[in-house]
């Protein structure tokens, strides 16, 4: 199952780079294996990267295959 992560590059009031995560972060009672932790970590990682690299806008992050 294709997992994925909608996260929208922006910056705040102060024009720093912000991140809004808009759709399918893990909620509450989320059940991750260590697997899973580690997929969502390279993906958070990878967006920061982008976001300090200056993305804007909407991007789709894959987060399993």
């Amino acid at each position: 199952m294709r997992r994925t992560l909608s996260i929208r590059h922006t910056v705040d009031r102060h024009g720093q780079p912000l991140a809004e995560l808009i759709d399918n972060l893990p909620g509450i009672f989320a059940e991750l294996y260590p697997s899973d932790m580690r997929h969502l970590a390279r993906t958070l990682n990878t967006a920061a990267n982008d976001l300090e690299q200056g993305e804007r806008g909407l991007v789709v992050y894959c987060i399993q295959e």
